[in-house]
């Protein structure tokens, strides 16, 4: 008789990174593609890290540049006098 023992896989994923382009909006406390992330990944544990690349300025977008409101963007970097 030949006794064959499954040894069970560890894990080897150290850190996984979902990345999600737009999610779109929610609809009746329902969104499919976060339900679909929530279904497939169990991301309560440590090593899973969401990402949403998509439009993110649900639901009336970014305003104007040319508004009176539209925020100046800060600068990069700034000079500084060295004397």
């Amino acid at each position: 008789m030949l006794l064959l023992r499954a040894a069970a896989q560890e894990d080897s994923i150290q850190q996984r990174i979902i990345l999600i382009g737009d999610a779109g909006e929610m609809r009746n406390g329902i969104n499919p593609v976060v339900d679909a992330v929530r279904r497939n990944f169990k991301l309560n544990e440590g090593k899973n890290t969401v990402l949403f690349l998509g439009d993110n300025v649900y639901p009336l977008g970014l305003p104007s540049p040319l508004a009176k409101n539209f925020p100046k963007p800060a600068p990069y970097w700034t000079t500084r006098s060295t004397s």
